[in-house]
């Protein structure tokens, strides 16, 4: 008698089963049905309570039925639209009624549709249509006869019988993509399953910034081609996917242009870009820069070292830092003549075996072969000036007291630039919270960067996260010591993509006073 999913079920009511016994017996048929919403909360109400409901009160707004096809011989599946444009205030979508007239033109409540976690309705100036579908017993499919839906708005089985009438429906899809329109999967994917941030498949089309704000205030998540999305260029390759993730702020470019960030885990890369005018984005930017060429890697034996450079692939050993320290003092150094160059005196080389050596050492920066030396401070500088990558723990949050929040995968990258005395910092990854309400508080937000300099002394970027009524927002850093901190930050659903985006430039900079 119920479908129960782990955030909605629907009960059929006692004069909803009578109708359906009817129609079983071929002694009744539907001509009609109508849904309508209401704020109160039934989902933990009992279900005999439920079943024997006439009426759902107070109504609080009419809704669309769009679509109506049978899943079986005494199955159908309802489709209903409530579009938040047409509301008179606010409210809180609890559940929704489903409403049958028979033959007879009597209407009676048929199916109720409870939800545990209610969707917030706006009332907004632009379309903003919420869809939703719940399965019912009919009896017998056969005696449902829907001829028009609420509002005198035809079926979409019946809109689809039609046209196949008048066009050919291959020709009509590809008008539609070629002029790019949104189709009926696009619209029931990528719009009505907003409230839910279903991933939609839209891997061919790149839609321009006004498509997206046409389609209202949200935060839209998509399946893209690299290739469709010109990602190709940003060193993704052109065969690979990402996940698309919008935010609009307004419904025009007065609220600012929506920001989109396209994320390839699988490459561990991650751009943004943001529009420039109603029909074109500004060019890809990276989140995670591209490591510089000519970085040592350890090989699996863990002693023999590998470099690429300007001359080729170079090979070594791997000394620990206790060793390097040990051969900087004096005592530990080979001396040579410095007008000749000639080496002659024992050498206990790595601490095992003594040599006798005099070879001639010619100017390192001129020397193309095996003989040149890289000093202490050379080798201090090329590990202080790599991309490193920190443990996760220096990013950290302070819960507040009435959400259940934790931090999902960081990625935390770092490189210290000392002449300027900055550290470019990426970090991001994900909130998530187990709050019923599926939006969460967190006190504060900080980063931890006390292990590699003392203070901080200025910042130049932001936290990105989802802000209000599912908008971009940036809320900037503060610092205290060599801590980064945001204070409160309000997100509006259970999870979210954070990240540090910069103010200028295309990495986020935190100035120091001190290195440790």
């Amino acid at each position: 008698m119920a479908e129960i999913t782990p955030s909605n079920f629907t009960i059929m009511t006692n004069a909803g089963l009578d109708l359906a016994t009817q129609l079983l017996g071929s002694k009744n048929r539907i001509t009609a049905f109508r849904a309508v919403a209401t704020d109160t909360a039934y989902y933990t109400a009992d279900p005999e309570t439920i079943a024997g409901l006439k009426a759902i009160t107070p109504i609080k707004q009419e809704g669309i039925i769009n679509d109506v096809h049978d899943e079986s011989s005494n199955t159908s599946v309802i489709t209903a639209a409530f579009n938040q444009k047409e509301i008179d205030s606010d409210y809180q979508l609890n559940t929704l009624g489903i409403f049958a007239t028979d033959e007879n033109k009597n209407e009676i409540l048929y199916a109720v549709m409870c939800l545990q976690h209610p969707d917030y309705m706006a009332k907004v100036d632009t379309s903003d249509v919420m869809t939703y579908q719940t399965k019912i017993v009919v009896g017998n499919s056969q005696n449902v006869q829907i001829s028009l839906a609420a509002a005198d708005t035809v079926t979409m089985a019946q809109f689809n019988a039609q046209m196949a009438k008048m066009i050919d429906t291959d020709k009509l899809k590809q008008y539609l993509v070629d002029n790019n329109y949104a189709d009926k999967t696009y619209v029931d994917t990528t719009i009505g399953q907003l409230p839910s941030q279903t991933i939609s498949d839209t891997r061919d089309v790149d839609w321009t910034p006004k498509r997206y704000m046409d389609n209202g205030v949200k935060v839209t998540r998509e399946f893209k081609s690299n290739k469709t999305l010109n990602l190709d260029d940003g060193g993704f390759g052109d065969t690979g996917f990402s996940e698309l993730i919008t935010d609009t702020p307004w419904g025009n470019s007065s609220g600012g242009f929506p920001f989109q960030i396209a994320k390839d885990t699988s490459n561990s890369k991650f751009f943004f870009r943001i529009g420039k005018s109603d029909d074109e984005w500004g060019a890809w930017t990276s989140l995670i820069p591209d490591l510089p060429s000519g970085l040592v890697s350890l090989s699996d034996d863990n002693v023999t070292v590998t470099a690429t450079t300007k001359d080729g692939e170079q090979t070594g050993v791997w000394v620990t830092q206790a060793k390097l320290d040990s051969l900087a003092k004096d005592s530990n150094v080979v001396h040579r003549n410095p007008d000749t160059g000639a080496v002659s005196q024992d050498l206990n080389l790595l601490g095992k075996g003594t040599f006798r050596i005099a070879p001639t050492i010619t100017d390192a920066s001129q020397d193309k072969e095996d003989n040149q030396v890289a000093t202490m401070a050379d080798l201090k500088s090329v590990q202080k000036s790599s991309w490193r990558q920190l443990n996760p723990d220096v990013v950290s949050i302070q819960k507040n007291s009435s959400y259940n929040t934790r931090v999902g995968p960081m990625n935390v990258l770092c490189r210290i630039t000392e002449k300027e005395k900055y550290i470019a910092l990426v970090i991001s990854g994900f909130l998530a919270t187990s709050n019923a309400s599926g939006s969460f508080v967190i006190d504060d937000f900080t980063i931890d960067l006390s292990p590699l300099i003392k203070n901080i002394t200025s910042v130049q970027g932001f936290l990105y996260h989802p802000g209000s009524s599912y908008q971009a927002d940036t809320t900037a850093f503060t610092s205290k010591g060599a801590i980064l901190t945001t204070g409160r930050i309000w997100i509006p659903r259970d999870s979210a993509f954070v990240a540090t985006v910069p103010s200028s430039g295309s990495l986020t900079k935190v100035y120091y006073d001190e290195l440790l």
